[in-house]
């Protein structure tokens, strides 16, 4: 009985163990996992900040686009106009717009902002002004009501984008007119066609803002935006008896 315990002690299926080819493989298998793992790890993580990185730059490239086109909306707008209706004079000018498309971009342009009596057409004093300083890499605004300079260092013009987070690299107005023509009455007066006509042109401007973030200059994004300004120039024309053609 003894001898056959002593055989089974010392049998070789009792007695083997993992050997060290064995236990590599399992090292290097666990390695292989763990590494996998981690790649993703840091893909995943890379990843999600410049997501963060990229949200934030195009969020401030947009609040200082969305400065930019309420303002340039209301180009030309007059307290009054609604009383000049069908009359001789143009209810609803669109003054004082302007736009340089150079590396240094600016628009200039005016509204009825109450200088003087309330009501009256946007005066010479109501100038307002938006442009890129490239020097400092923003999106400014002057809204100081004086003659606007486009080139100018004063400290008339405001920051719309943070110099801190985003450098502003480019910002390009585009002006684009569209003329109409519309009947907006008919009548026959002893046998004779008359027509009355509203005519003038449509504002739109194509903004065209680019920028990079100063912590990462690589990191760059563009947005485009159309305003259409709702202050058009319309000029009413009576007993025309040319249609619009």
């Amino acid at each position: 009985m003894s001898m056959s315990n002593s055989l089974n002690r010392n049998s070789p299926r009792l007695s083997k163990g993992m050997s060290l080819i064995e236990m590599m493989i399992a090292l290097v298998a666990g390695l292989v996992v763990i590494g996998a793992v981690l790649t993703f790890t840091v893909a995943t993580v890379r990843a999600y900040n410049e997501n963060i990185r990229s949200t934030r730059l195009t969020q401030d490239l947009r609040t200082g686009m969305n400065l930019a086109v309420r303002e340039i909306r209301r180009s030309g707008y007059d307290a009054a106009s609604v009383n000049r209706i069908f009359s001789a004079t143009s209810p609803s000018s669109f003054t004082a717009l302007s736009a340089v498309q150079a590396s240094t971009g600016c628009v200039i342009y005016r509204y009825d902002r109450g200088v003087g009596a309330i009501g009256d057409a946007p005066a010479a004093t109501e100038l307002r002004g938006i442009r890129l300083n490239s020097t400092t890499g923003t999106l400014q605004m002057d809204a100081t009501s004086s003659s606007i300079d486009c080139s100018g260092t004063g400290s008339s013009w405001v920051d719309l984008t943070d110099p801190n987070v985003v450098n502003v690299t480019r910002f390009e107005p585009t002006v684009r007119d569209l003329p109409f023509c519309v009947p907006i009455d008919h009548r026959v007066v002893a046998g004779v066609d008359q027509y009355d006509f509203a005519t003038g042109t449509t504002r739109n401007l194509l903004l065209n803002l680019t920028g990079s973030l100063r912590a990462d200059s690589t990191l760059s994004r563009s947005i485009v935006d159309s305003v259409r300004v709702r202050a058009e120039n319309v000029v009413f024309t009576t007993n025309s008896l040319t249609p619009c053609s």
